[in-house]
């Protein structure tokens, strides 16, 4: 069974429907990924259930795992087009 070694400080909604769950916004490498259904994620981390309502191309960011999360667009320029 697969745990949180680290909690979950950053999550992504790609613009095309993937979500990314990491404890950091960069620097994994591509052997630490790992691929799993979205409802294993939240049996592991409850909190994560706030952010499906977050649309395609937004990302969240937490401090730790007791703050609230902060959303943001992934790709700030695409919005000025």
């Amino acid at each position: 069974m697969l745990s949180l070694q680290r909690p979950v400080l950053y999550v992504a909604h790609d613009n095309d429907g993937v979500w990314k769950f990491t404890c950091r916004p960069i620097g994994h490498k591509i052997t630490q990924i790992k691929v799993m259904p979205v409802e294993n994620i939240t049996q592991l981390d409850a909190s994560l259930k706030e952010l499906f309502e977050m649309p395609p191309g937004v990302a969240s960011v937490r401090s730790n795992a007791n703050s609230n999360w902060e959303p943001f667009l992934l790709y700030p320029d695409k919005e000025k087009e």
